[in-house]
């Protein structure tokens, strides 16, 4: 799963989102798992946080909405000067497991071009 959430932000990358990620945010039951937490945070080179709304991806859809129907041009700015959602402490990456992750993210994506042709 966090493979393909660090592949899936990739191509989100390819299409606009900034290069470089400074901080991850987490929900979900997953979200609760120190070492994915961890192991997210490694494998993205950036903090983890989660927010302590337990309903916050709701929360996010209705950020959302609230942006496009106020005609926002840029949601997430939008967003950010409106709410600011409290989080848990944040998790570094470890650079060393960094690293390793590093190296596994290619073989992945290499045999991912392999099955399916593309990445």
């Amino acid at each position: 799963a966090t493979f393909a959430l660090r592949a899936a932000i990739g191509v989100m990358q390819r299409h606009g989102l900034p290069a470089r990620i400074d901080e991850v945010r987490l929900v979900g039951g997953g979200a609760r798992s120190p070492l994915w937490r961890q192991t997210v945070a490694d494998a993205f080179g950036a903090r983890v946080a989660c927010p302590l709304e337990p309903e916050s991806a709701a929360l996010g859809a209705a950020l959302q909405a609230a942006a496009v129907d106020a005609g926002a041009a840029d949601l997430g700015a939008w967003i950010a000067e409106r709410h600011d959602a409290p989080t848990s402490a944040a998790i570094e990456p470890n650079a060393e497991d960094a690293a390793r992750l590093d190296r596994a993210f290619a073989l992945y994506l290499e045999r991912a071009e392999a099955l399916f042709g593309q990445r």
